[in-house]
């Protein structure tokens, strides 16, 4: 009778988990950061509206400490799980550096990033996380002048404008 030898050895299943373990560990930071960009590409084709219609909002009612409701403005958000848009009050105008309208985002667990627009119409990006993640967000997204800071308990954040 002849042995025939049917199956894998232990050695090749392992060298298989090996390789599927290293494509997996570059595949995810990958799919995290296009997560990342495709959720901030919906968040900027959305903003410059809000930002446009609170604006004449405001023009229409006064600069007041008045914080308009999304029924005031001709303005239809997205509504997803994942995403939250804000606005601030029409006095916030007064002040070229005041993010008025903005978005905070979740791109994975424990991690969010705000973007937004300041009165004079500049790009803001808000980003918390920790030391050891890798980078920030708001670099991830293209943004690279501002500041970060860290504190002792390992988190930190960046507040940059484009």
């Amino acid at each position: 009778m002849k042995n025939i030898k049917k199956g894998f050895t232990l050695i090749e299943l392992l060298v298989v988990v090996l390789i599927i373990g290293i494509l997996a560990a570059i595949a995810v930071p990958q799919y995290q950061q296009a997560v990342l960009r495709s959720r901030a590409a919906e968040i900027w084709a959305v903003l410059p509206t809000v930002r446009t219609a609170l604006e004449e909002y405001c023009l229409a009612n006064g600069y007041s400490h008045i914080r308009p409701t999304w029924e005031d403005l001709s303005v239809t958000v997205p509504r997803k799980d994942y995403l939250s848009f804000q606005m601030s009050t029409c006095s916030s105008f007064s002040d070229p550096s005041d993010v008025v309208a903005s978005a905070t985002l979740a791109y994975g667990p424990r991690k969010t990033v705000s973007l937004g627009f300041t009165a004079d119409n500049r790009k803001y990006c808000y980003a918390q996380y920790s030391r050891d993640n890798g980078g920030n967000a708001c670099r991830q997204l293209g943004f690279t002048q501002g500041s970060s800071w860290c504190h002792t308990s390992g988190m930190c954040s960046g507040s940059y404008y484009d």
